[in-house]
């Protein structure tokens, strides 16, 4: 659940969610929007406020009760002017292309590089690029005429979520040192942001030279990782979810794209003493972009009057770029918490866990703690046992369902693929992200089975309740890990790296013991977790999906069938329904053909 109380102008300027069915009724000084029944986590939560008419830059003030050296926090929001736009540019389109990029993300991608390339004019010159698990230079730089543009839609329009991994700092390199380095290159790049090595990646933009600009899609995108990105080079980033204009979002990224920046920015608060600390101010900054920067006083020391934003100017003097012109009290202690969060990033490691425990922020260094108390007589004999709970995949990853907004909430995409026929009552199928035949790709999983599903063959039958399973494996269900190996498969990730993906889930004794025996029959653990998923799938007979047949008999094509016969046995023996009966052996003999 979740409600936003939006107050003051905004409140009677356009306000809409742009990724939930919700519900909106005027309350006492504002609108109240609520999110319909059913909402999931598995999407960010975007809201759109569109004031009714332009809003002045703001200066607000709150108490900091967890600061005793600065106990007012100040915020100054300012809206930066436009610059003069350059009369060309160079500009690199890069498309992420993995797995990951399957349907809606794929789909926003295109949208968006649909709208960079219909603003272009001939004075610029632009190429286009593709990555995955390999880097693809589909269309080599030139000027932007009518000749190129409508290669580029072509190529846009071809482009699919076909190369497999996310190796970005391969991309990122690779455009970089394609061109000479004294030329002035932009690089514009559409992602959904799903990539380990945050800091080789931000190291490797940062010494590039270039300027490197983000549009992250998807319900989910890496928000952390492409601001990094972007502010380290001197760039910018925008996120478009499914469900809001593309062209908009594309519209705003060519603007600043085209802009020289502001730099030399700082905040004059009009104090006759500095603040205690600064934070949130960034430069170089883009015209028609809003600037927040914090500050903490002590109270006698807060600012009194307007707060100016100085900048330097096109002479190299320092000049006025804006001043606030409103005011607003801002009671409780949000502001302050905010402020701190945005502080952390400057601080060493001590000084950052002292500040996230003063105000109470989740960070990489803090727990959530969630205590229940319950009654005496509630609560339990036995010592409870520790979990982990797997997160939740992102709405539309891969290509499972479409997350385009929807009043009917989608289902969890967790238990999509197994569930195929629910599925296409929910949503229209996806584009699906192709591989290299006979492995079909994980979108077509979710989207493509359209046959009744009926028991296709007698040995697939599941004699073992849903409750007996669940009991019998206390941890993550087995189909948990099913949906793991085929979304490794499918994003085509190295097989070697499988086992220790699986690994990092909570294993249970029954399933440790059973990897345990296929070592000891020295079968490797990838393929061990592979043939797994083979016996999972089969469990799951009465709804039995073709494809995914498909897919994990062509990962264990190579398996010999002796090992095959030895690894379901054990399978069946210590996580099936309690011995080598004959559908465990009628089980063995069809995996084994």
């Amino acid at each position: 659940t979740l409600a936003l109380t939006v107050c003051g102008p905004l409140a009677s300027g356009r306000v809409e969610c742009a990724t939930h069915a919700h519900s909106a009724a005027k309350v006492d000084g504002g609108l109240r929007i609520e999110l319909a029944p059913g909402a999931r986590l598995d999407r960010d939560v975007v809201f759109l406020l569109t004031p009714a008419e332009p809003l002045p830059d703001l200066l607000v003030l709150a108490d900091d009760p967890h600061t005793a050296a600065a106990p007012r926090v100040a915020l100054a929001a300012f809206e930066l002017p436009r610059r003069p736009d350059r009369s060309g540019i160079a500009l690199r389109l890069l498309v992420d292309c993995s797995g990951s990029m399957a349907g809606d993300s794929m789909a926003s991608a295109q949208a968006a590089l649909h709208g960079v390339v219909a603003a272009l004019t001939t004075d610029d010159e632009v190429s286009l690029s593709r990555f995955g698990s390999q880097v693809e230079h589909v269309l080599g730089p030139a000027r932007c005429g009518a000749r190129q543009a409508q290669q580029l839609h072509t190529n846009i329009d071809d482009t699919s979520a076909s190369l497999g991994g996310t190796e970005m700092r391969l991309a990122l390199h690779t455009v970089f040192a394609a061109w000479p380095r004294e030329q002035p290159v932009d690089v514009l790049m559409v992602t959904d942001g799903e990539v380990w090595e945050a800091e080789d990646l931000v190291e490797t933009a940062r010494r590039s030279g270039c300027r490197v600009f983000a549009i992250g899609v998807g319900s989910a995108p890496a928000e952390g990782l492409l601001r990094q990105i972007a502010e380290a080079t001197g760039g910018a980033c925008e996120f478009a979810t499914p469900g809001e204009s593309l062209q908009q979002a594309a519209a705003r990224m060519l603007r600043r794209i085209r802009q020289l920046p502001w730099s030399g920015l700082r905040v004059d608060w009009g104090t006759r003493t500095h603040p205690a600390w600064q934070a949130g101010l960034t430069s170089p900054a883009f015209g028609g972009d809003t600037l927040l920067a914090f500050a903490g006083f002590g109270k006698p020391q807060e600012p009194a009057g307007p707060v100016r934003l100085m900048g330097t100017g096109a002479d190299g003097r320092e000049v006025e770029l804006a001043r606030t012109r409103a005011g607003a009290p801002c009671p409780g202690d949000d502001l302050a918490r905010i402020a701190a969060f945005r502080r952390l990033g400057s601080l060493d490691a001590a000084a950052a866990l002292q500040l996230a425990l003063d105000h109470q922020l989740l960070t990489g260094q803090t727990n959530c703690v969630l205590v229940h108390s319950r009654e005496q007589q509630d609560k339990p004999l036995q010592a409870p046992r520790l979990q982990r709970v797997q997160p939740m995949l992102a709405a539309g990853w891969a290509g499972i369902g479409a997350t385009a907004f929807s009043a009917e909430p989608l289902p969890n995409p967790m238990s999509q693929a197994m569930h195929a026929s629910s599925l296409r009552r929910r949503a229209p199928p996806v584009a699906a992200a192709r591989q290299v035949d006979p492995i079909p790709a994980y979108g077509d999983i979710a989207s493509a089975a359209e046959f009744d599903p009926v028991d296709a063959n007698p040995a697939f039958h599941r004699t073992v309740a849903e409750d007996d399973l669940a009991a019998h494996l206390a941890g993550p269900e087995l189909r948990d890990i099913l949906m793991l190996v085929l979304g490794h498969l499918s994003a085509g990730d190295p097989i070697d790296t499988l086992s220790a993906r699986c690994r990092a889930m909570t294993i249970v004794d029954p399933l440790r013991e059973a990897m345990d025996e296929l070592d000891a029959m020295s079968i490797d653990p990838a393929t061990g977790w592979l043939l797994l998923a083979q016996w999972v799938a089969g469990r799951e007979g009465q709804r039995r999906d073709e494809l995914v047949a498909a897919m994990l008999a062509a990962a264990t094509s190579g398996v010999d069938t002796q090992v095959r016969q030895q690894a379901m046995m054990v399978f069946e023996r210590l996580l099936g329904d309690g011995g080598p009966s004959e559908r465990s052996r009628r089980l063995a003999q069809a995996m084994s053909g």
